[in-house]
C-alpha cells in the first residue's frame, strides 16, 4: 500500500478502485507507445482484478 496510502482509509471499493486505476494510468505503461503494462502495471492490474472480481 506504499503507493496508494489514501486506500487505507477509504470504505468504499469504489474509491479504492478508482485510486488504483490513476496509479496504473500514471505509473503502469511501458514507453516507447504506452500502450503495453510495464511490471508495474502488470502487477497492478492483477491487483485491480482481483479487488473488483470480489466485490
Amino acid at each position: 500500500m506504499q503507493n496508494l496510502p489514501g486506500a487505507l482509509s477509504s470504505d468504499n471499493i469504489g474509491d479504492v478502485l478508482e485510486m488504483l486505476y490513476e496509479l496504473i494510468d500514471a505509473k503502469g505503461f511501458a514507453p516507447p507507445h504506452y500502450d503495453e503494462y510495464n511490471g508495474f502495471g502488470r502487477e497492478a492490474q492483477r491487483v485491480y482484478d482481483d479487488l473488483y472480481l470480489s466485490n
